[in-house]
């Protein structure tokens, strides 16, 4: 799973715990300029979730942090 292909599912969907740590991989190599601006909401919500739950490799959450501040700071 990365971005794209999130992005490209309906609006009701599940994600496996794998399509997350993928995700995860993927948005951790992403800058806000490389989410679409109609999608910002939804990967805003995606990280408060994702970071609150605590289901982030330690490796990639700073980087997950910086993508959720920038977000929410345009």
């Amino acid at each position: 799973m990365n971005l794209k292909m999130l992005l490209s599912l309906e609006s009701e969907h599940t994600l496996t715990a794998e399509d997350c740590e993928l995700l995860n991989q993927d948005l951790s190599l992403k800058g806000v300029i490389d989410i679409p601006v109609e999608n910002r909401e939804q990967i805003k919500d995606y990280l408060v979730m994702t970071l609150n739950m605590n289901s982030v490799q330690a490796s990639i959450k700073g980087k997950l942090d910086t993508l959720l501040t920038d977000l929410q700071n345009v």
